[in-house]
């Protein structure tokens, strides 16, 4: 297998597996000398966070900001029962929606609204939403 180092700004990072080549090179040229590779990367920019403490059994709704195309949701590790999730315009309630454990993160993309409730209520329980381009 050969290897190819891709040259980053400030680090350089070893690929291997199998890698298909086209063009001038061939397979013993690959394998004889490190191949210099140049990666662009698209950095994600931080639009928007939300951290807010649910403590009634009202769900509560976020819209994306503008331009926004990933979500990170967190549910508190201290909450003492679980969270409900819901999307794109449909309101979580104690029985609708995706279940979020304490402790839980998942990533999202392309969510345009979040609705978020209490299981069911005990305490406060925290949530956080982050929103990046």
């Amino acid at each position: 297998m050969a290897s190819v180092y891709i040259q980053l700004p400030l680090s350089t990072s070893t690929v291997t597996g199998a890698i298909a080549v086209t063009g001038p090179l061939t397979d013993a040229e690959l394998r004889a000398t490190a191949v210099p590779v140049s990666l662009v990367e698209t950095p994600k920019a931080l639009t928007y966070v939300q951290s807010l403490t649910l403590d009634g059994t009202t769900a509560q709704t976020f819209s994306a900001p503008a331009n926004a195309k990933n979500l990170k949701i967190h549910a508190g590790a201290d909450n003492s029962v679980n969270l409900m999730i819901a999307f794109g315009g449909t309101t979580a309630t104690a029985t609708v929606g995706e279940e979020f454990e304490p402790a839980r993160s998942e990533d999202y993309q392309g969510v345009s609204s979040v609705s978020v409730i209490c299981k069911s209520v005990t305490t406060a329980h925290k949530v956080s939403l982050v929103w990046s381009v």
